[in-house]
This record gives structure tokens, C-alpha cells and sequence, in this order.
């Protein structure tokens, strides 16, 4: 699988002092921002995104998206994301103390969080569908 990036990058609100940090945590390796959803308790609809770090020459999803993250970190996303990020007003941030800062995701709009994973089919965060809508 090639890394090379021919389309035009995504925008992602990133704040600063995350996109600094990450940039210091990444160590040559890339970022990727993927989602999970499942059903629990009665069919209750549960999800959220995740963040798992790749080594450089890892093949990646051939689906998700480069993200301008400035210099020293390279972030990609699963492109359905995109569109949930800006409804939600999602921005990536650090949380955390010391090395356990990691990355995650602050809402403005939780109305269209909730809703984006109550219509989504059951996947896990490796991206495999497990199972149909129950």
C-alpha cells in the first residue's frame, strides 16, 4: 500500500497545545482516528472514536483520510468521521497527567454524537462489521 497522499487534506479543529504534544508522542509513527459502535443493554446504541498509533511503514486503511496536523505528526481519519466532527463541533485534545496524556475527542453538539452512532451498523474500532443491527 502506497502512503502517498494525492487528494486534498481534511481540516480538523486540533488544539494547539494536543497538536504540539502529539506531534512530540508520535515518534515517527502516524495517528489514526477510527469509531466503534455497538448495541448493549436492550439495543441501547454505544460508540465513540479511537486513537491508535501505527507504525510508519504499517499499512493503513486505504479509506481513511490525511489530515493537515502540521509538522511532525501525521493524522489520518475514517472519512465518515469528518462530517460528525463539524455537526458535533468536535475538537481533538489532550487529557490526562504526564505519560498518560493521550488523545481524545471534546462535543460541542451531543445531540448529533448520539445520533451518528444510533444510526451506524455494529463495528468494531478495527473497522470489521460484527454482526447486523440486533
Amino acid at each position: 500500500m502506497s502512503d502517498a497522499f494525492d487528494g486534498p487534506a481534511v481540516a480538523l479543529d486540533i488544539a494547539p497545545e494536543a497538536q504540539a504534544s502529539l506531534a512530540a508522542q508520535a515518534r515517527g509513527r502516524r495517528l489514526v482516528i477510527d469509531w466503534f459502535a455497538t448495541r448493549c443493554c436492550g439495543n441501547v446504541p454505544v460508540g465513540d472514536v479511537v486513537f491508535r498509533w501505527r507504525a510508519a511503514g504499517q499499512p493503513h486503511d486505504p479509506d481513511v483520510l490525511r489530515v493537515e496536523a502540521g509538522d511532525g505528526l501525521e493524522l489520518w481519519i475514517r472519512p465518515e468521521l469528518v462530517p460528525l466532527f463539524a455537526r458535533a463541533g468536535a475538537r481533538v485534545v489532550l487529557r490526562g497527567i504526564g505519560p498518560w496524556r493521550h488523545p481524545s475527542v471534546v462535543i460541542e453538539n451531543g445531540a448529533a454524537w448520539l445520533d451518528f452512532f444510533a444510526a451506524c451498523p455494529t463495528r468494531s474500532a478495527s473497522g470489521r462489521r460484527s454482526g447486523a443491527r440486533r
